[in-house]
Formats: C-alpha cells, sequence, structure tokens
C-alpha cells in the first residue's frame, strides 16, 4: 500500500472535513478518490499508521462510514462488513481516547451498516448503545442519532413512534442540524405519513425535504424526494406537479448516470 500524501498528514483536519462534506452532499466516488493516497485498495481498511490517535480514529470513522454509503449505492456485497469493522475499530479508539462522542457517531452509524444489511435488532441495539452517551439533545451527534432512529423506525412500520419524534426534535433539529440531516429525516417523516394514508401531511414532509436536499447538494436524495413527490401529486390529482417532478428526477439521474434509478423514475413517469 502507498505511503500516506505528505498533506494528507499535515492537515488531516482539513481531508477529515473535506471527506464529511462529500459524504453529506452524496459524492461518495470523490471522497474515496480523496484518500486513494492511504486506501488504494477499497476492500480493505486504510492505512492510518502516519496519523495522531484522534486522527487515526477519525479517519477510520469518516472510512467506516463513507464506504457504507458508497457500497449501498454501487450494491458492493462485502462494503457492509468492512464498514462494520472499520467503525467498531474507531469506536474503540475512541473510547480508549475518552471521546465519548465520537464513540456515540460511531454507534449510530453502525446501526445505519445494519440497517443495509437488514439486520434491524442489531440496528435498535448499536442505536440505544449511541443513545447511553450523556449529550445534550441539541448536539449534532445526538441529532444524527434521531434521524438514523427514525430510519430504523420506518423499516420496523412504527409510523407513530416516527410522529412522536417529531413532535420532540423537530425545532432543535431545524436550529442544529444540517441540510443533509434535515432533509433525510423529512422523508422519514413523510414515508411513514404515506403509510399510514396521511397523504396530504406526508406531501408537505417531502416539499420540506425537497428544499433542504437541494441546499444539502446531495442529488441522489433529491432525485428519490422528487420521484416521491411525483407519487403523491398524482394521489392528489394534481397531474401537472406530478410530471414537473418526476421530469426533474429523471434529468437528474441521468445527470448522475445513475441508470438503475432513473428506470424506476421512468416507471413512474408511465
Amino acid at each position: 500500500m502507498k505511503s500516506p500524501h505528505t498533506n494528507s498528514v499535515k492537515n488531516p483536519a482539513i481531508v477529515l472535513k473535506n471527506l464529511f462534506d462529500l459524504e453529506r452532499c452524496g459524492k461518495y466516488g470523490e471522497a474515496v478518490a480523496e484518500i486513494s493516497d492511504i486506501w488504494e485498495d477499497t476492500s480493505q481498511p486504510p492505512d492510518v499508521s502516519a496519523f495522531e490517535p484522534a486522527d487515526a480514529a477519525e479517519m477510520l470513522l469518516r472510512c467506516g462510514s463513507l464506504i457504507g454509503f458508497y457500497g449501498h449505492n454501487k450494491q458492493i456485497r462485502e462494503a457492509q462488513q468492512l464498514s462494520k469493522d472499520l467503525l467498531t475499530d474507531s469506536k474503540y479508539r475512541f473510547i480508549e481516547l475518552g471521546i465519548s462522542e465520537k464513540a456515540a457517531e460511531c454507534d449510530t452509524s453502525l446501526a445505519l451498516a445494519y440497517w443495509r444489511s437488514g439486520e434491524l435488532l442489531d440496528a435498535d441495539i448499536w442505536l440505544e448503545e449511541a443513545m447511553s452517551c450523556d449529550l445534550p439533545q441539541s448536539n449534532p451527534t445526538r441529532l444524527y442519532t434521531y434521524v438514523i432512529r427514525s430510519l430504523i423506525n420506518l423499516a420496523n412500520r412504527r409510523y407513530h413512534d416516527n410522529l412522536k419524534l417529531a413532535s420532540l426534535i423537530e425545532t432543535d433539529l431545524r436550529m442544529h442540524a444540517d441540510s443533509f440531516l434535515n432533509g433525510s429525516f423529512c422523508v422519514n417523516i413523510g414515508l411513514s405519513l404515506k403509510n399510514m394514508g396521511k397523504m396530504s401531511d406526508a406531501l408537505g414532509q417531502f416539499e420540506l425535504a425537497r428544499f433542504y436536499h437541494e441546499k444539502s447538494g446531495h442529488r441522489i436524495y433529491l432525485a428519490t424526494v422528487e420521484n416521491n413527490l411525483a407519487q403523491l401529486y398524482k394521489s392528489e390529482r394534481r397531474f401537472e406537479r406530478a410530471h414537473e417532478c418526476i421530469d426533474h428526477a429523471t434529468a437528474i439521474f441521468v445527470e448522475i448516470e445513475d441508470k438503475t434509478r432513473e428506470g424506476f423514475s421512468l416507471d413512474t413517469k408511465a
């Protein structure tokens, strides 16, 4: 494996922030390329030997989170296991360093990895572990845990629990979380409302999700929101708006060369 690039070792904070920002806007391939000097083979752990302990733990966290998203998007079967391994390594390094908030972030990302592999009971366990860390409700790490909680609730059809969660955290989420988390939460609440038959309320959540994902720059998530909006506008017999949304979704999927989701959007159009 190549030795780390000098600038990466000198400026780990800059590299780590870039990785976080690229992940939050869905540019997973760019993020992987950003650290190809320490992670040439993404089927193996990155080489963090040149970093100070806290930076090494943070790099493992970022790589574990990133490969989870990247592998899910690219349908790489082994990616979630690597994500779990990297996040677990990172968690115990943070525990040794006494950085409990970062350990909780690892727990939340682990829950997400287990959700992707269909292990919902394990996902719940990791979320409880994340919540055991004493953090203010307004803390961004705690808000991230709540957003992933809403996703796991959705997968378990706990729709009413999501509505209770929304009433509990919406104010803090709007004030203290970024556009990615706000948009993701709105989608999970919108899907919960849709599955409860509350189409008008669901439409409002998806319109809010579109607003946030236009700001987050996450093109995949924005197009997915547009696809859901098209279906909801159709159910409301607002056909002109439905066509506008699905055409926008398809245009984004074409732009980012996502053939699978483009196909789904064309099915919605039909």
